[in-house]
């Protein structure tokens, strides 16, 4: 479990970087001098937008799965039946030779 836990956290560390850094990369290159057709800040800036994009439409993606599976945990456990305890302690049998 622990491994587990340590993989989602560096896993959650990369995916909050890489936002970050194309965030800040666009913000401060917004107001770049322009060389025209095939200028090196245009392409990164197109670059980071498209990542922004890949990794929204991941996080949706793995949210709607993550809800989807609370709501058929939530169903399955509302759904199943209560059934009493029957053993011999609860039913306090008295198993003497």
């Amino acid at each position: 479990m622990k491994t587990t836990r340590r993989a989602a956290l560096v896993l959650t560390a990369v995916f909050a970087l890489a936002v970050l850094v194309s965030s800040a990369f666009i913000v401060v290159h917004a107001d770049h001098d322009c060389v025209g057709e095939g200028c090196p800040v245009c392409q990164q800036m197109a670059a980071c937008a498209q990542t922004l994009r890949t990794l929204s439409s991941a996080a949706a993606a793995a949210g709607t799965v993550f809800a989807a599976l609370r709501a058929l945990t939530a169903m399955r456990t509302c759904s199943a039946p209560e059934r009493p305890f029957s053993t011999p302690v609860a039913l306090k049998v008295k198993l003497s030779n």
